[in-house]
C-alpha cells in the first residue's frame, strides 16, 4: 500500500523524538464496540502520527463496509465484541487484505487465544494496561516496520521473479546430485525442452556432451564451491549441441553441507561461431600473407620492423623472422633511398597512403628494386599508426624498362644516324616524324620544314604516284621505286619500303617508311650495264677480228705474191695492189676492233705523259683546223705511267679528231695533265674503278656537246653521230679499249651547246722513264734453211704461210691440228728448229702443244700466231716473258723477220 512507503521504522526498545514523526500519515481500521476504548486508542495513536485517519467499525455492517473499501495501513481489533470475536475479525481482514497487518488490543489473558491469533496471521497481541497507549504505539511502529520490510521483500521477490522469468540467461537451481530444482524459461528454451516441468525432470549430467567433462565440473564445484565462465559444449534435448558459458556456486548449510547448486548458462554459440569465423579469417589471412608472393610487412613509426612474411624474408635474404623483426628497417634500404623511405613512413604513420619505388639491400648484399604500396595500420589514433606495406620485386621490370630506354635510345640513335630516310606519315600524307637523313635527302634545313609538307604535292613529282602506290600496296610495300623531288626541285629516284600501322582498333592508320635515295645507284647501274655491254661487244669484236685476220692474212698474202710476180706494166698488178690496199685497210679496222676489245698486244714502257703530249702537239695542230685554238696545260711534277706510247698517241689523236669535228665553226681545245687520287667514296660511285693514285689527261672542247642518250653509246663500235661516210664509228671505241687495256678508265662529261670533256685516268707508278728504241731500217725478207713445224687449223692461211716459209728456204712440216703435229714430231727423224703454231685451235691450244713438244725436243724454239690476244700467252695485253707472238694478218717480210729473229743468225746463207 502506498501509505506504507511513508512510514519510517523505529528499532525495538528505542524511541525517537515525537517531532521526527510529525507529518506522517496512518490510516487505521479500528474494530471495537466500546466507545471509551476506541477513544483511548485514537488518543494514543494521534500522539504518534500527525496525520491519522481512523475508520471505526462497531458492528458487522460497518466492518463489512470497511473491508469492502480497504486502503488501510493497519487494523486494530478488540478480542471481545458483542457481535463477534477478534479471531473472526482477523480472519476476515486477512482473507480480504492479506498484506494488511493486524494488532489485537484486548484485556484477555488467554494464551490459547493469542497462539491461535498468531497462527491466523496476527502481527501483535497487546494487552490493555495502565500504560496501554505507550505499548500500543510501540507495537504499531514495530508492526508497520515489519509490514514495510515484508512489502520490500515481496517487491524484491517480484522483481527477482520478473528478472528470473525474463532474463535471456539460463538460470537454474539443482541438487548436489544434479537434479534440477528450478529453471527459468530462458534455460528451458535454450535446452529445447517443451516446458519447465520436463526440464525439471532431467539431470545436469544429461546436458554434457562429454561425460568426463561433466564429472570434472561437479568435482570442481564440490571442492572449490565456485566456477565462473567455464565454456563447455552442451547437448539440447533434440541431440544438437551448442557452446555455453556456465557459472555456478555451491550453496552450503551451517555444517558446510551442500544444500544445492545455483548456476547460469549463456548460449555463446554465436560468439563461438564468430570467434571461429574470426580464427578462420585470421588463419586465412595469415595463410594468405604467408603464401603471398609479395613482401608484406608492418613497420612502426620509428622504423622498427614489427612483422614480415616469408616472401619478404626471402627478399631481404633473412633466414628467419627473428633475424630482422624488432630491428630497424632503414639499414635494409639502399643509402640513396633511405631519406625517401623515411619520408614515406612518416607520412603513412600520420594517416596517409603512399607508394614508392626504391632499392633494398639484402643481408647478403643483393640489391633489388621494389615497389611499395603503404597504408596506415592501427587503432585509428593518428599517433599510433604503423605502416602496412606490400612490396613487389620490380627488379626485372626496372631492368626491362632500362633495357627499353636503352633500346629506345639505341633505336633513336639508329634512326637519327641511319643513312636512309626514315619517316612516319598520316594516311593523308602529312609527315609526323622524320630523321635527319630524310631532311638531308630532300635538301631541307630542318625537320620542322618537312613536318609542314604534303607528301603528294611537295615530295612526289607526280601526286598521283603516291595514291597509286597506296592503292596497289594497301598494307606493306618493299623496294618500290618512286620519283621524289628535293626542295630545289631536283628529281631523285627513291626506293621505298614501309607498312601501314593501326595503333588502336578503330583508329586511322599511319605509315612507317624507309626511303633510300638510289638516284646515284641507278646511274651507276646504268654505267655498269653500259660497261657490261661494252665488254660483251668487245668479246664479239675480238672473235670477229680473229676470223677476219685469218681471212685478211690470206687476202693480203696472196695479193703480195701476185704483186711480186706480175710485171709492173701488167694491168693485173694494179688490181693486185688494190686488193692488198683493201686488205690493209680491213686489217686496220680489225686492229681497231682488237683495241676496243682490249685483245691487242701492247708494248708498254714507263713514259712521261707530258712528253707524249708535247711531242704530239705539232701533229695535233696540223690535224685540227686553224680556227680551233689548242691550249696545253701541264702538271709540273706529273707522275709516270706504264703504257704503250704508240697506243696513247692514238688515243689522243682520236679524241682530238672528235673534238675538231664537234667544233665546225672553231673553238678551243684544251689538253691538261694532272695528278689525282681516287678514294673509296669516288670508287663506290663508279663501277669498275679502283681507288688509288692516277695521272689524268683531260681533253676539253667548246663544241656542240652531247645529250645523255648519245653519251650512253659513244664507246660502242660503229656508233657515230657523223654523216654517212664521214667516220667508221671506231675512234672512241678504240680509245675506250686502249685505256681499259692499259689499266685505266675514261670519264666523259658533256652538255648540249656547252662542249665535252674526256678525262683519261692511268695508274701512276714510281719508276724511272724508259728510253724509246731506235727506228729500224726498212726490213727485207729473211731467209734460212731450218726445219719448221707449222700448225694452223685454217687451211688457206696454213698453205699461204707454208709458201712464205718454203720460198724463203725453210723446210716446212705442216699440220691442221695438235694431234697431227704430235705425230709429225714423232715421225720426223731430224731436228725441228722451230714450232710456228696458232694459239687458238680445236683440241690442244697452241700453248699446250708447245709445252708438250718442247719437253720432247729440247732446244726447239716457239713462235705463236694469233688474230687476238689470249690469256694462254698474255696478261692484260702484255706477253709473258720469253713468249714470241706474231699477230695476224702478217706479211711475208714480217713473218720471215720474226722467224729469223727467233732462230738467230743462220749458219748457211743462201
Amino acid at each position: 500500500m502506498k501509505s506504507l512507503s511513508n512510514v519510517f521504522s523505529r528499532s525495538s526498545g528505542q524511541r525517537q523524538e515525537r517531532d521526527e514523526d510529525r507529518g506522517k500519515f496512518l490510516h487505521v481500521l479500528l474494530v471495537d464496540d466500546r466507545a471509551a476504548d476506541r477513544a483511548l486508542v485514537i488518543r494514543a495513536l494521534r500522539g504518534e502520527f500527525s496525520e491519522l485517519q481512523v475508520t471505526q467499525a462497531t458492528d458487522p455492517a460497518q466492518f463489512a463496509e470497511a473491508l469492502a473499501g480497504g486502503g488501510f495501513d493497519l487494523a486494530i481489533t478488540d478480542y471481545r465484541l458483542h457481535w463477534t470475536d477478534g479471531l473472526a475479525v482477523l480472519r476476515a481482514a486477512k482473507a480480504r487484505w492479506p498484506d494488511c497487518p493486524v494488532i489485537m488490543f484486548t484485556d484477555t489473558h488467554a494464551e490459547h487465544v493469542a497462539v491461535e491469533a498468531m497462527k491466523a496471521g496476527l502481527e501483535d497481541y497487546v494487552l490493555r494496561t495502565p500504560k496501554h497507549y505507550v505499548r500500543l504505539a510501540d507495537a504499531v511502529h514495530i508492526v508497520l516496520e515489519r509490514a514495510r520490510q515484508r512489502q520490500a521483500v515481496k517487491e524484491a521477490d517480484t522483481r527477482y521473479q520478473s528478472l528470473f522469468e525474463r532474463i535471456p540467461v539460463g538460470i537454474y537451481r539443482s541438487t548436489s546430485a544434479g537434479q534440477f530444482l528450478e529453471a527459468n524459461p530462458a534455460l528451458v528454451q535454450m535446452l529445447g525442452y517443451p516446458d519447465k516441468d520436463s526440464l525439471l525432470a532431467a539431470n545436469l549430467s544429461d546436458l554434457y556432451v562429454n561425460t568426463e567433462a561433466g564429472l570434472h565440473w561437479q568435482t570442481f564445484l564440490e571442492s572449490e564451491g565456485l566456477a565462473r565462465k567455464v565454456e563447455v559444449p552442451l547437448r539440447r534435448r533434440d541431440g544438437l549441441t551448442f557452446w555455453a558459458q556456465c557459472s555456478a556456486r555451491a550453496v552450503r548449510g551451517n555444517r558446510g553441507e551442500i544444500l544445492y547448486y545455483e548456476g547460469s548458462v549463456v548460449d555463446i554459440s554465436d560468439r563461438k561461431l564468430a570467434e571461429e569465423a574470426l580464427r578462420e579469417s585470421e588463419n586465412r589471412l595469415r595463410s594468405i600473407v604467408e603464401n603471398e608472393p609479395e613482401c608484406v610487412k608492418v613497420v612502426a613509426p620509428d622504423g622498427t620492423l614489427l612483422e614480415m612474411n616469408s616472401a619478404g624474408l626471402a627478399m631481404i635474404e633473412a633466414e628467419s623472422a627473428e633475424a630482422v623483426v624488432g630491428q630497424s628497417v632503414y639499414p635494409l634500404v639502399a643509402p640513396e633511398h633511405q631519406e625517401a623511405f623515411r619520408n614515406l613512413t612518416e607520412s603513412v604513420c600520420r594517416g596517409n597512403k603512399g607508394t614508392l619505388e626504391f632499392e633494398v639491400v639484402g643481408l647478403k648484399g643483393t640489391r633489388r628494386w621494389v615497389e611499395t604500396h603503404a597504408v596506415p595500420f592501427g587503432n585509428g589514433s593518428t599517433e599510433k599508426f604503423s605502416l602496412l606495406g606490400i612490396s613487389r620485386d620490380v627488379t626485372d621490370r626496372r631492368r626491362a624498362e632500362e633495357a627499353l630506354r636503352r633500346s629506345e635510345a639505341s633505336y633513336r640513335s639508329l634512326v637519327e644516324g641511319a643513312p636512309y630516310g626514315i619517316y612516319r606519315s598520316t594516311a593523308d600524307g602529312k609527315f609526323q616524324s622524320v630523321n635527319p637523313a630524310l631532311v638531308h635527302m630532300l635538301g631541307f634545313d630542318s625537320e620542322e620544314e618537312l613536318l609542314t609538307l604534303d607528301m603528294s604535292t611537295d615530295v612526289y613529282q607526280d601526286a598521283s604516284e603516291r595514291a597509286h602506290l597506296l592503292e596497289v600496296f594497301r598494307e606493306r610495300f618493299e623496294g618500290v621505286e618512286v620519283q621524289w623531288k628535293r626542295k630545289d626541285g631536283t628529281p631523285i629516284t627513291v626506293r621505298l619500303s614501309g607498312r601501314a600501322v593501326c595503333a588502336e582498333p578503330g583508329d586511322s592508320s599511319y605509315f612507317e617508311g624507309i626511303a633510300e635515295n638510289v638516284t646515284e645507284q641507278r646511274v651507276l647501274e646504268h654505267q655498269l650495264r653500259l660497261a657490261q655491254k661494252m665488254e660483251a661487244v668487245g668479246q664479239l669484236a675480238g672473235g670477229i677480228a680473229h676470223d677476219f685476220n685469218n681471212l685478211l692474212g690470206v687476202i693480203i698474202g696472196y695479193s703480195e705474191i701476185l704483186t711480186d710476180r706480175l710485171d709492173t706494166a701488167s694491168p693485173l698488178r694494179n688490181h693486185a695492189e688494190e686488193i692488198k690496199k683493201a686488205g690493209n685497210r680491213a686489217a686496220t679496222l680489225t686492229r681497231q676492233l682488237l683495241a676496243f676489245s682490249r685483245q691487242q698486244v701492247l708494248q708498254p714502257r714507263v713514259i712521261d705523259l707530258n712528253s707524249v703530249v708535247a711531242d704530239l702537239e705539232k701533229m695535233l695542230r696540223r690535224l685540227i683546223s686553224e680556227d680551233v685554238e689548242l691550249v696545253t696545260v701541264f702538271e709540273p711534277a706529273l707522275g709516270q705511267v706504264k703504257a704503250d706510247p704508240g697506243q696513247i698517241e692514238q688515243v689522243l689523236m682520236n679524241l682530238a679528231v672528235n673534238a675538231r669535228d664537234a667544233m665546225p665553226h672553231g673553238g678551243k681545245l684544251i689538253i691538261e695533265t694532272l695528278n689525282t687520287e681516287v678514294d673509296q667514296a669516288y670508287a663506290r660511285r663508279r663501277p669498275l674503278v679502283r681507288p688509288g693514285r692516277y695521272v689524268v689527261v683531260a681533253m676539253s672542247d667548246t663544241g656542240v656537246g652531247m645529250d645523255a642518250k648519245t653519251q650512253t653509246h659513244i664507246f660502242e663500235p660503229f656508233f657515230t653521230t657523223k654523216e654517212q661516210g664521214k667516220g667508221t664509228g671506231l675512234g672512241l671505241a678504240t680509245v675506250y679499249g686502249i685505256v681499259k687495256q692499259s689499266g685505266g678508265f675514261i670519264w666523259v662529261y658533256s652538255e648540249l651547246g656547252k662542249g665535252t670533256t674526256f678525262k683519261i685516268y692511268l695508274p701512276r707508278i714510281d719508276e724511272a722513264v724508259e728510253a724509246a728504241g731506235r727506228d729500224q731500217d726498212e726490213p727485207e725478207v729473211a731467209r734460212g734453211s731450218e726445219t719448221i713445224l707449222l700448225v694452223e687449223d685454217a687451211d688457206s692461211l696454213r698453205e699461204l704461210t707454208r709458201e712464205f716459209l718454203q720460198s724463203s728456204g725453210y723446210i716446212v712440216l705442216d699440220a691442221a691440228d695438235s694431234t697431227t703435229a704430235m705425230q709429225l714430231s714423232k715421225q720426223h727423224k731430224g731436228p725441228i728448229h722451230l714450232l710456228l703454231t696458232d694459239v687458238v685451235m680445236p683440241g690442244l691450244s697452241g700453248r699446250q702443244l708447245a709445252e708438250r713438244l718442247t719437253n720432247l725436243r729440247t732446244g726447239m724454239k716457239v713462235i705463236y700466231m694469233s688474230g687476238y690476244t689470249d690469256d694462254a700467252i698474255v696478261h692484260h695485253g702484255v706477253l709473258e716473258r720469253g713468249t714470241v707472238l706474231i699477230q695476224k694478218p702478217f706479211t711475208r717480210v714480217a713473218l720471215t723477220q720474226k722467224v729469223r729473229e727467233v732462230l738467230g743468225v743462220p749458219e748457211v746463207h743462201q
